[in-house]
């Protein structure tokens, strides 16, 4: 039976609240008295009969996957892969997200908006004020998942950049007018206190932020307190810094890790990025969640095992430690500005000490604890013979472990963003 995904039955999804609030960033002032079922019918019909001012206001990622939608039928999803960020159009409702299978989440736009916003899809991509609209947007992102949390002054200084002028009042005014009509600068936005904050109080937050947004502005001002500057990122830097798929921040180690993993481990480029994507996830997670049982080195470790054979010896797990410490140690970080740990060698990751085993007792923990996370993943192929496998075997496989449930191997993180994301 064909699942009804008419913008009518997505929108529902949307409380009062988010209906008020969405409402008033497209630019249809609801009246918060109308019951629910008339706010939504009100804004369901704005939206269809705006479908151009809609495409105006979408972030590229969306508007690629409306691009994308031009050969698919209506009602039918388009799958996609990173499943940190939550596309605009779910968010307000115009589209569904739902999982495909493992890493594939499949977004379904709304089968009567759907050809609508087709329709007018290449008009939206090649109009010069919508791109304008969407370089400054790359800007503001990009420099908010290298810092975390940015003001309206940092964003200014880029703009000058961007504008190639030396003009504080050009700058200001520029992300002044695209604030006014970008979904994704609105759900960027951060302030203590939103309803009686002045504009010059706003903060721009990396979507990839942790879930307390106040406690992540505390742990970023608290670390950084002696530090009055950030580093210089050239406009290409920021804007493959965005996140339009994947961020890929700024890393001098980036190609030679790259090299490593595809070359010398033999992992296929996809994964490799992926593998060094989840790495930065990580990072500018630390902080957020305890870390007492080593999640970056669990993650790499186990992953990378997912995808070869042959076993792990104890010299080969030292130099991947080693290869994962130069990475690690070359990332921006937000509780430094942006700085890295080679700025700073007290925030290295990884102590670069030599001891007297290959490993020393930490990293044959570590070794040892990958093995038995690699074990989820093949679990996934022996589901039914597993049931009849003992604990004391393999502690961590027989377990059914929800998605929303913490990662068995300690890292706090969910185990869908975890060790879960194969499962």
């Amino acid at each position: 039976m064909k699942q009804d995904k008419t913008l009518h039955k997505i929108v529902q999804k949307l409380k009062r609240e988010e209906l008020i609030r969405y409402a008033s960033n497209l630019g249809l002032k609801l009246d918060e008295e109308l019951d629910i079922s008339k706010l939504r019918n009100a804004y369901i019909e704005f939206i269809l009969s705006h479908p151009k001012e809609l495409l105006m206001m979408l972030p590229m990622a969306d508007l690629q996957l409306i691009s994308k939608a031009k050969n698919v039928k209506a009602g039918v999803g388009v799958p996609r892969v990173d499943d940190h960020l939550t596309p605009i159009m779910v968010m307000y409702g115009l589209a569904d997200m739902d999982i495909l299978q493992e890493d594939f989440f499949t977004v379904t736009i709304a089968e009567d908006l759907q050809p609508l916003l087709v329709q007018h899809i290449d008009w939206a991509l090649g109009n010069e004020h919508n791109r304008l609209r969407m370089s400054v947007e790359f800007i503001v992102e990009g420099l908010a998942n290298i810092l975390g949390i940015i003001t309206q002054d940092e964003i200014r200084k880029q703009l000058k950049n961007l504008l190639q002028n030396d003009s504080n009042e050009k700058a200001a005014k520029a992300l002044d007018a695209v604030r006014q009509y970008s979904l994704l600068l609105d759900s960027m936005e951060y302030a203590g206190n939103l309803e009686n904050a002045k504009d010059e109080d706003l903060r721009f937050v990396s979507r990839y932020g942790w879930e307390d947004k106040r406690r992540m502005e505390q742990f970023i001002t608290g670390h950084s307190r002696n530090i009055d500057s950030t580093p210089d990122f050239s406009v290409g830097e920021l804007t493959k810094s965005s996140g339009v798929v994947f961020p890929v921040v700024p890393n001098p180690k980036m190609d030679e890790f790259m090299h490593f993993l595809t070359c010398r481990i033999g992992l296929d480029q996809a994964y490799a990025y992926i593998v060094c994507f989840n790495l930065w996830y990580y990072k500018i997670h630390y902080g957020e969640y305890s870390h007492d049982d080593m999640s970056m080195e669990l993650y790499f470790l186990s992953h990378v095992l997912t995808e070869r054979e042959q076993k792990l010896t104890d010299r080969m797990a030292e130099e991947w430690m080693q290869r994962l410490a130069d990475f690690a140690d070359n990332m921006p970080l937000w509780h430094l500005r942006g700085f890295t740990a080679t700025d700073y060698p007290a925030e290295a990751f990884v102590s670069k000490q030599s001891t007297k085993e290959p490993l020393g007792a930490m990293l044959r923990k570590v070794k040892k604890e990958a093995y038995l996370i690699k074990d989820i993943f093949n679990a996934k192929e022996q589901i039914s013979d597993q049931t009849k496998q003992s604990k004391e075997d393999n502690p961590w496989a027989v377990q059914k472990i929800g998605r929303n449930d913490p990662c068995p191997c300690g890292s706090g993180l969910k185990f869908k963003k975890c060790h879960g994301k194969g499962v």
